[in-house]
């Protein structure tokens, strides 16, 4: 997919990818839930199918394959779902991350629910969620 992205590239103003830390080999936006060549993975995410001796075998191939190089992903907004996530794109990739709650994270009053809810008014939405992306890239840019 990567490899597809870079040669469409110059159609496009900005790559956004929420598919965790992409080398677009220009700047892009890139949210990671989980920095995804990191070993071992996180228990809840191990399946039947992850053989403990080929797991890293596999991510040097994806990585050989996609042509992903970390200083590439540097030119990048990054993004993470959680300040605990951005610890461990810092430590795996010295990442400079900003955390962007997904929808729904905020606990709320069931008072405060009611009175979204009468208004009419979207709490949890992916509207919001892109606002704040859309903010993060205009903070990006803004920045020197």
């Amino acid at each position: 997919m990567l490899r597809t992205v870079r040669r469409l590239r110059g159609a496009y103003d900005l790559p956004v990818t929420a598919n965790n830390e992409a080398d677009f080999r220009t700047v892009g936006v890139q949210y990671v839930h989980y920095p995804w060549n990191t070993l071992p993975r996180p228990d809840v995410e191990i399946r039947w199918y992850h053989i403990s001796i080929l797991l890293p075998l596999y991510y040097r191939l994806c990585r050989t394959l996609s042509g992903f190089a970390p200083a590439g992903a540097h030119r990048n907004l990054t993004l993470v779902n959680s300040d605990w996530t951005g610890r461990l794109a810092h430590r795996r990739h010295g990442f400079v991350c900003r955390t962007v709650y997904p929808p729904g994270h905020h606990r709320v009053s069931k008072a405060a629910l009611r009175a979204h809810l009468a208004a009419r008014a979207p709490l949890f939405s992916a509207e919001r969620f892109m606002r704040e992306i859309r903010a993060a890239v205009a903070e990006a840019a803004a920045t020197p």
